[in-house]
């Protein structure tokens, strides 16, 4: 889906928006592994949970710590920003709906 949007600015050709639309797309992919990581380790029933659900914080603390200076330093396009971050998100909702309707079908 962020290559979808990569290509529409592409289209559009304003730099601010290509980078928002980078940053948001690479800054999400990462924090999704991250995410997957954290979120399988605490489901797999391995010992150190409390570590891992500490670790689950810290990942949303360096995501913060992250996002602010990408927004205030860089020129970048805030919207494509967090439509970019967003889309892996509304990717796992239509995959899942779409499994869903063909379970049930």
């Amino acid at each position: 889906m962020s290559a979808l949007l990569l290509a529409a600015s592409l289209i559009i050709q304003d730099n601010a928006v290509i980078l928002g639309i980078i940053c948001g797309a690479v800054l999400s992919a990462l924090n999704f592994r991250v995410l997957s990581l954290v979120v399988g380790k605490i489901t797999e029933g391995s010992r150190g949970k409390v570590f891992y659900f500490a670790l689950f914080g810290l990942k949303f603390l360096v995501l913060i710590t992250v996002i602010y200076p990408l927004i205030a330093y860089l020129p970048l396009n805030v919207i494509s920003f967090v439509i970019s971050l967003s889309t892996i998100f509304v990717s796992i909702v239509l995959v899942s709906l779409l499994f869903g309707a063909t379970q049930a079908a």
